[in-house]
């Protein structure tokens, strides 16, 4: 999987583009679209941000642990 083969979907809750990336435990996660680049695959800390931490109602969407 490639950022060419990664959709990018709307948030349903506030409507940025967001990317699904894979976390080191396999789980995707939402990531805002803006900070993946060609390539990535992982969400890396730092480099990409969460879209649980800029979307306006994250908790809708956030599973729980």
């Amino acid at each position: 999987m490639s950022r060419e083969d990664t959709d990018v979907v709307s948030c349903r809750s506030c409507g940025e583009d967001i990317v699904f990336l894979l976390t080191a435990s396999g789980r995707k996660m939402p990531v805002d679209a803006a900070t993946v680049e060609a390539g990535d695959v992982y969400y890396e800390s730092g480099k990409h941000v969460s879209h649980f931490s800029t979307c306006d109602q994250p908790d809708r969407f956030r599973k729980p642990r």
